[in-house]
C-alpha cells in the first residue's frame, strides 16, 4: 500500500470476505476506490465516482460492493469486472453495511436517519431517527450494531423482517412522486394508480398490467365508478372518465382514451385530488380550498362545500353522503354534508390557527372518524362526536400523514414522517 495514501488522506479499507482483495479508499483521489490483490499488491480495477466516496462494504458473496458518496448516492459494483450495476439516490450516506445473507444494506448519513435497503433492486425498506456508524448485524441479520458519531453511544436496534408478497410495480430510479393514492374497485381484482409514465391498471389475480398507460399522461386517479366499467381521473381541463373495455368472455382488455364529462373542476395548474364512495356512485374533487362533489352516472356536480383554508385530505363514506377534510398549514376538520356541501362539525377546534396538517379517515362501519395530527391519533364517534380514543404519536414522528383501516375495521394503520 506504500505510496497509494498521504499524510493528508492516508486511507481506508475493507477487506473482502475470501482475505484476498482489498478496497481501498479515502485517499487523495477520494473519488476512486482501488480494488487491490492482498497477495501482490496489485491495483485490480479502479472505481471511479463523481464525488467523494465515503464508505464501502463487500457484499458475503465476495464480488459485489455498495459504496456510499458524497452526492447522496449508493453505487453498486462488480468488483471482478469493474462495471457499475446501479445507482440509487438517497438524503445521506455516509457508512455502509450488509447483512449476513446480503439481501440487505444498512446506510446511515448525516442527514440523522439509518436506513435498510433492499440492496438487489436498491428500494428503501425503511428508516429511523438515528445515525451513526454502522459496525454490523448479528450472525442472524436481526439485530444492527449502531453507534454515534461522537463514538459515546452503542445502539442495537433490531431488524424486523417483512415479506413482500408481490410487486405489481417499481420505478426505475426515484424521481419525485408518482402522484395520489392508488385505488382498488369493489371486487377487488382491478387495481389503477399513477406513475411518472401515466396511469397504470392492474389485474390482481394474475398481476397482469392491463391497457396502456401512454393515454393518461398528466391525469390523477380518483377511483372507479358503480359497475367497475369506467374509471375516474382528473385533469388539468377536468373531470374524465375512462372506459375499461371487456372481451365476449368478460375478461377485461383495456384502458380506453379518457372522456372529458365536466369541466367545472379544471385547473391549469394540474389535475386535482379527491376520493371515491366505496359504492362507485359519488366522487369528491378537492381545490381551491373548497370541494366539489359529482354523481358518477350523470356527472352533475351536485353539491360543492364552503371554503376551508388549506383543504388538502379527506374521507368519504361508502354511501357518499358525508365527507370529512383536513387541512395543510392548518389545524381543525370539517365535516360536511355531501348531498348539499353545508357544515355539519368542526372537530379541533382548537388547532384551526395553527400551522400544522391533518389527515383524516373513516371506519368501514362509518361510527368512526379519525383525525391525524403531530399531537397523535383522534377516534371521534361520529353523531355524538365525541373523543374515545387517543394514541400519542411517535416520539420522533412529527407529522402523520396516511391512514388505513383494513375491510373488517378490526386493524388500523397509520404512517408518520420524522421531518
Amino acid at each position: 500500500l506504500n505510496g497509494l495514501g498521504s499524510s493528508r488522506a492516508p486511507g481506508a479499507l475493507e477487506i473482502d470476505p475470501s482475505g484476498q482483495r482489498l478496497a481501498l479508499f479515502n485517499t487523495e483521489a477520494g473519488t476512486n476506490v482501488l480494488i487491490l490483490d492482498l497477495r501482490t499488491g496489485q491495483t485490480l480495477a479502479t472505481l471511479q465516482h463523481a464525488s467523494f466516496a465515503w464508505h464501502v462494504a463487500w457484499h458475503p458473496d465476495g464480488r459485489r460492493l455498495a459504496i456510499g458518496c458524497g452526492d447522496k448516492t449508493i453505487n453498486r459494483w462488480d468488483a471482478l469486472s469493474g462495471a457499475r450495476l446501479r445507482t440509487w439516490p438517497t438524503e445521506s450516506c455516509i457508512r455502509v453495511r450488509f447483512d449476513p445473507a446480503g439481501e440487505m444494506l444498512a446506510s446511515s448519513g448525516w442527514d440523522g436517519y439509518t436506513r435498510l435497503w433492499d440492496f438487489d433492486r436498491g428500494r428503501q425498506l425503511s428508516a429511523i431517527l438515528t445515525s451513526g456508524h454502522l459496525w454490523g448485524f448479528d450472525p442472524e441479520g436481526l439485530r444492527l450494531a449502531h453507534g454515534g458519531w461522537d463514538g459515546v453511544v452503542l445502539e442495537f436496534l433490531e431488524v424486523a423482517r417483512g415479506q413482500c408478497l408481490r410487486t405489481l410495480h417499481e420505478a426505475p430510479d426515484a424521481r419525485g412522486s408518482g402522484g395520489g393514492e392508488p385505488v382498488m374497485d369493489a371486487s377487488g381484482k382491478l387495481l389503477a394508480f399513477r406513475t411518472q409514465e401515466g396511469i397504470k391498471l392492474w389485474d390482481v389475480p394474475t398481476a397482469r398490467p392491463l391497457g396502456s398507460d401512454q393515454l393518461h399522461n398528466g391525469k390523477a386517479v380518483i377511483g372507479f365508478d358503480e359497475r367497475s366499467e369506467h374509471l375516474i381521473l382528473t385533469g388539468p381541463e377536468g373531470l374524465f372518465r375512462s372506459q375499461i373495455t371487456k372481451s365476449e368472455a368478460g375478461a377485461v382488455r383495456n384502458l380506453e382514451k379518457p372522456m372529458l364529462v365536466n369541466a367545472e373542476c379544471a385547473d391549469p395548474s394540474g389535475p386535482r385530488m379527491g376520493w371515491m364512495s366505496a359504492d362507485g356512485r359519488v366522487c369528491a374533487i378537492v381545490g381551491n380550498d373548497r370541494c366539489q362533489i359529482f354523481r358518477t352516472d350523470t356527472f352533475a356536480k351536485q353539491a360543492e362545500t364552503e371554503v376551508q383554508p388549506g383543504m388538502r385530505f379527506g374521507a368519504i363514506n361508502a354511501n357518499g353522503s358525508v365527507i370529512a377534510s383536513g387541512a395543510w398549514h392548518y389545524g381543525g376538520v370539517r365535516v360536511w354534508d355531501a348531498y348539499t356541501g353545508g357544515l355539519n362539525m368542526k372537530l379541533l377546534v382548537e388547532e384551526e390557527g395553527e400551522n400544522t396538517a391533518t389527515t383524516v379517515a373513516l371506519s368501514p362501519d362509518e361510527r368512526q372518524v379519525v383525525t391525524a395530527t403531530p399531537s397523535g391519533y383522534f377516534f371521534w364517534q361520529v353523531g355524538s362526536w365525541s373523543l374515545f380514543l387517543h394514541i400519542p404519536p411517535q416520539p420522533d414522528g412529527k407529522f402523520l400523514s396516511r391512514m388505513a383501516f383494513s375491510r373488517e375495521g378490526k386493524l388500523y394503520a397509520g404512517s408518520y414522517a420524522g421531518n
